[in-house]
């Protein structure tokens, strides 16, 4: 069963209602969500979730950055960060897992794909 808290780090609000959706069918898991890498940045380091959903696109600093900046931190380092980009193409989504990026799901979010990631990385 999956438990544990997972930040999402999304600029657009319509994607952030829908993962607020999927985790509310989730009990045991506690969603956190930031609008820009910078906030998402510090939600990370003082919340240190299990599990970090990171969109690529964020305005003023990119995913790829909040990754690196993440990797920087002995704290931070070694969560799990699952990339969240509309760009579907295999070499972006290889650019993706060779940056660091423990998985990778592409624009428009599929429900069932988000729910066995959280079972994936949340599960004891």
């Amino acid at each position: 069963e999956a438990r544990g808290q997972l930040l999402y780090v999304e600029d657009n609000p319509a994607n952030r209602n829908l993962m607020q959706m999927v985790v509310k069918k989730m009990p045991n898991v506690e969603l956190a969500v930031a609008a820009d890498g910078e906030t998402g940045l510090l939600a990370a380091r003082r919340n240190l979730p299990k599990l970090i959903f990171m969109d690529i696109n964020l305005p003023n600093m990119s995913g790829y950055d909040a990754l690196s900046a993440l990797g920087e931190t002995p704290e931070t380092k070694n969560i799990p960060v699952v990339a969240v980009s509309a760009l579907a193409m295999s070499k972006e989504v290889q650019r993706g897992i060779d940056a660091g990026f423990s998985d990778y799901v592409t624009k428009p979010i599929v429900v069932a794909e988000i729910r066995r990631l959280i079972v994936k990385y949340l599960s004891d």
